[in-house]
């Protein structure tokens, strides 16, 4: 997990235990994260999830995506098709900057 430029950045300690890790069962998981000054913290299995944290995308290696937010599993799946040019990014207001995550070629559907 790599830490935050900006103190406005969502912050991903490198020491977090819910970064990017193997699970047993074959997935990666990856945290998912929300602004500072979001709702939080939430429960996970009985334990805090930091502030900013709503829960962790597990990638299998068959392509299937699934959200974990606590007890509940959502799947991901690709949605209808973009008709036109978009891309995924992140700003940061404090230092008036954005960075391009990349292009989008579906919507996604929980």
């Amino acid at each position: 997990a790599k830490a935050a430029e900006s103190a406005d950045a969502p912050v991903v300690p490198a020491d977090d235990p819910m970064g990017d890790e193997e699970a047993d069962d074959g997935t990666t998981k990856k945290p998912v994260v929300i602004a500072p000054g979001g709702t939080g913290p939430y429960r996970q299995s009985g334990r805090s999830v930091p502030a900013g944290r709503i829960g962790q995308l597990r990638v299998h290696a068959s392509g299937k995506v699934k959200l974990h937010m606590g007890d509940m599993v959502y799947e991901i799946a690709e949605g209808m098709p973009i008709m036109h040019h978009q891309e995924a990014v992140a700003v940061d207001p404090a230092g008036g900057r954005y960075y391009v995550l990349g292009g989008a070629i579906a919507r996604a559907r929980l």
